[in-house]
Parts: structure tokens; sequence; C-alpha cells
């Protein structure tokens, strides 16, 4: 791809294995000979940006772009261009409506942190230690009502997800996404991936057909449809598979890894 300026890449299921490693030495190959070509790297994903930014050195993070929560927060190089959310009447309606479904728990992502309810389900708040670098809990939800809320997750029996996904189909301030393992990620309709990719772009004048992205859930078909070319995990799902064509092998083999080494090669 000769014009290539922009690569996406989302986390969990994608540049990651299950123990939320990859290949630092290869990566870094391919990011200095992204660096030489003018070729930005952008980690777009529904995690909040202090667990993203600390799965990289911290001699890279501030050279790296991050599309967070989404698309509700997006920094180039370290400084933030975008933050915005959910407002709290949206997010009191998402509340009631995930507390209804029995089994539910719930967290909501603020700039600073992850918050939920400090009643929630033991499981939920060891889980939670895995995607969120920073945690707090509260007993009333008005305690975070003065707060930046940038989006609503819901955690449920993955078997449930269609069904809770249809449930919220109609809501016209709220898009409700799959982003894997039985997670929802609840958003503000206007904001995904690829607005944070778009942001990007505009940012540093690159347009979408000279982008190259990376996924394997619902939440990234944005950006999917946005980019010049969109790889799907071997592992994705069927949702992103009948997207596009170009595959790349699972997150368990450095998969984003092998096809930029094609890619730049």
């Amino acid at each position: 791809m000769d014009n290539l300026k922009l690569v996406a890449v989302d986390i969990d299921g994608t540049f990651v294995d299950h123990n939320n490693h990859y290949d630092l030495a290869e990566f870094r190959r391919l990011f200095n000979l992204m660096q030489e070509r003018g070729i930005e790297f952008v980690v777009a994903s529904g995690n909040q940006y202090p667990h993203l930014a600390r799965l990289f050195p911290e001699d890279l993070r501030d050279r790296l772009n991050f599309v967070a929560e989404n698309g509700a927060l997006t920094l180039a190089h370290g400084q933030e261009v975008f933050c915005g959310g959910l407002s709290w009447a949206t997010l009191t309606r998402a509340v009631a409506a995930v507390k209804a479904i029995p089994g539910a728990n719930y967290i909501v992502s603020t700039p600073e942190a992850g918050y939920f309810p400090v009643d929630s389900d033991d499981f939920f708040k060891k889980e939670s230690e895995h995607y969120c670098a920073s945690l707090a809990e509260f007993t009333d939800l008005a305690e975070i009502k003065d707060k930046q809320i940038l989006k609503l997750t819901a955690r449920v029996e993955p078997a449930e997800v269609p069904l809770i996904e249809a449930a919220f189909k109609d809501w016209p301030d709220l898009h409700v996404t799959s982003s894997g393992f039985g997670y929802l990620d609840m958003i503000n309709p206007k904001l995904h991936k690829a607005f944070g990719l778009q942001i990007l772009g505009e940012h540093y004048r690159i347009a979408p057909d000279q982008m190259v992205v990376f996924g394997d859930s619902a939440n990234d078909q944005e950006m999917f449809k946005l980019a010049g070319r969109a790889y799907a995990m071997a592992n994705a799902e069927q949702i992103l598979l009948d997207l596009t064509a170009y595959r790349a092998p699972s997150n368990e083999e450095n998969g984003v890894l092998q096809v930029l080494s094609q890619l730049l090669t």
C-alpha cells in the first residue's frame, strides 16, 4: 500500500494476546520504520486511556496516538485533541436500564478513572482490573455527577448480548455495541473509533484512504468502513469478516505485527 500514512489497531483480541502481551522487540522495529516514513500509529480501543498507555514503554507513549473509550477521548502524541461523551440524563436512564438486567454489572468511564458501584460482583471488580488502570467505587451514582462522563460499559452473559443490543436499538441518544467477552459499550451515537480517526486525520492531514486498520469486534466496524484497507483478525466476529476480504493471523500469533511487517518491508 504505497500511500499508507496511518495504522490503527484495536487492542483486546487484536493487538495483544490473552495475557495482554505482544512482541515488543518486533513492534519497536516496525514502529521505527513507520516513523522514518511518516506513518502515524494509533491505538483505537474501548478501554480507558491510562490502561492503554501502560501497555507501551514510557519512551514510546508520547509518540503514539490514542483513540480511547471508543472515540470519546482522542490524544495525538500526548496531547488531548478531543474529549466528549454522555449527558448526565442519558447516563442515569441507561444505568437504570442496565440495573434491570439480571446479573448485569456496569462501570462508568471518566478521564480520571472507571467508577463502579460498591456492591458490584467480586468477579467483575477483579475482571475490571484487566481493562482499567484506574478504578474507584461509589455508593450513589450522584457522587460522580460533576465529572465528564465518557461512556457506560455493561458486563452481561455473552449469550445475552444480541438481545440487549436490540433492546437499546431505538435510543436516539445512546449507541450500544459489543466489545467482546460479554461487554457492551454504551456511548454517544456520534462518537466511535472512526470519529477519533477522523479527528486525527484532520490533525495530521491524512485522508481515510491512507489508513489501514485492524480489529476483531463489532465496535471496530465504523473504522472498517472508514479506512482505505481493513484487516479482520482470524478470530474476528462475523460482522467484521463480512466487511472486508483482508485477513490477519490471530491475536495469539502477533497477527497485526505479521501483516505490518509485510506492508512495511
